[in-house]
């Protein structure tokens, strides 16, 4: 029996992923026919047929799309099962990754799922609810005519996708149209400046081309050919997708002067990344503001083309047992309005290192008025103001034994310090400023 794969997302915090009508794009990485459900943005089904040799097992190939999702700040729920109502109903109760053995396995599990985690007309689901109809089962248990005498056609459309009576096959999105161009230079070019004139000469038709279709260039993709087989990419791309070509070029311009092509381009290759049009909201009375969002935003898209995608990033909160695996980080492409806490007094903040410092050995935490030296942390022996706190887990993966405390060093620097059981050393974690 064929495979079938259902991902259910959704954003973890408002306005830090990326649209409903991207995911699509998203999945498509993963397989090449992806059908999104109308009925629910932010839900898919996948053809994983033919991802095993690309993929060690299914199971892995699940948890890529799982990990690529979480990366783009999206919670999701993969399963890969048989059936449309089944994998739907078990990716949307849950957010992880499902891989089923056997139809009968996803049938039962299907069974004790809810209808509220279905797509269903409001109307119907309250009068189901009112007969005591609450989970799919319970749905299997009425005859299908009464069904659709009763609640219309959607519904007893459902009511046949449970039972396994009704199989529609999987209607995929067409593939997406590229808006791209190369072009053969004769003889290879090394200049920069003589190479940016060539992508110039690319980019005015493709925008044309992009702005016809009804999109906006959220970036660009460039390749650079030489003429021994070589070919070296530079992806670049926009806080805010727009059709400007000034833009696009300036960026181009700034990562090949950071990048020098080195050897002489024998071809170039550029594709525009499409992206809906933005359509911004007029203001009624004008706004002044001290400062301009989408000029800050610009200036953040010259730093990545100069310095690379690395450059511009933020910590995002994730689930790690230890203080440096509690946050990520995660590239940072829109900016929000600031919101300046009310004046008043002075607030401490605790700067974690990105990986623990590690100090000289001793054999405990410092205590009051007889604390240890620790190099780099500050002039003289260090005193214990709180602590220990004891942080200890990991037997499943790799075990730790942490002994936390807040060391104040003679020249008045707040230290956040601990001591791992197991090395018998101390490490600088982060300070208070």
């Amino acid at each position: 029996m064929d495979r079938l794969a259902c991902v259910d997302a959704e954003a973890r915090r408002e306005g830090e992923a990326p649209l409903p009508q991207d995911l699509p794009r998203l999945l498509g990485r993963f397989s090449p026919a992806v059908e999104p459900l109308r009925e629910a943005p932010g839900t898919c089904w996948l053809d994983p047929r033919g991802v095993v040799p690309l993929w060690p097992s299914l199971p892995a190939w699940a948890g890529a799309i799982h990990r690529e999702l979480a990366g783009a700040g999206l919670a999701a729920g993969v399963v890969v099962g048989f059936t449309r109502l089944g994998t739907l109903a078990l990716a949307r109760t849950g957010r992880g990754v499902r891989v089923l053995g056997s139809p009968e396995e996803e049938r039962a599990a299907a069974r004790k799922v809810s209808l509220a985690r279905l797509p269903l007309p409001p109307a119907a689901l309250e009068q189901l609810e009112r007969l005591g109809i609450r989970t799919v089962g319970d749905l299997l248990a009425l005859p299908p005519g009464g069904v659709l005498e009763r609640w219309g056609p959607e519904l007893h459309r459902l009511r046949r996708l449970a039972g396994g009576e009704l199989e529609v096959p999987l209607s995929p999105l067409p593939p997406p149209r590229a808006f791209r161009r190369e072009l053969h230079l004769e003889p290879p070019e090394a200049d920069a400046g003589r190479l940016l004139l060539r992508v110039e000469e690319l980019l005015g038709p493709l925008l044309r081309e992009l702005a016809a279709a009804g999109r906006a260039a959220a970036g660009l993709e460039l390749v650079l050919r030489d003429d021994r087989g070589g070919e070296r990419r530079h992806l670049l791309k926009l806080a805010r997708p727009g059709l400007h070509p000034g833009r696009l070029l300036e960026l181009v311009r700034l990562r090949l002067a950071a990048e020098p092509p080195g050897v002489p381009v024998a071809g170039l290759v550029l594709e525009l990344l499409p992206a809906p049009v933005e359509a911004e909201q007029p203001s009624l009375f004008a706004v002044a503001r001290g400062r301009d969002l989408a000029a800050a935003e610009r200036a953040l898209d010259r730093v990545r083309a100069e310095l690379g995608e690395a450059a511009v990033v933020r910590a995002r909160l994730a689930n790690g047992h230890l203080p440096e695996a509690s946050f990520l980080w995660v590239p940072l492409r829109r900016l929000r309005p600031a919101r300046p806490a009310e004046e008043g007094a002075r607030v401490l903040v605790r700067r974690l290192l990105a990986s623990p410092a590690p100090l000289p050995a001793f054999p405990r935490l410092p205590r009051p008025g007889r604390g240890p030296w620790l190099p780099g942390a500050g002039a003289g022996p260090v005193t214990l103001l709180a602590g220990p706190y004891v942080l200890s887990g990991g037997w499943w993966d790799r075990a730790f034994h942490r002994e936390y405390g807040w060391a104040l060093t003679p020249r008045g620097d707040l230290l956040w310090v601990f001591r791992d059981r197991t090395s018998r050393r101390f490490h600088l974690a982060g300070r208070v400023e």
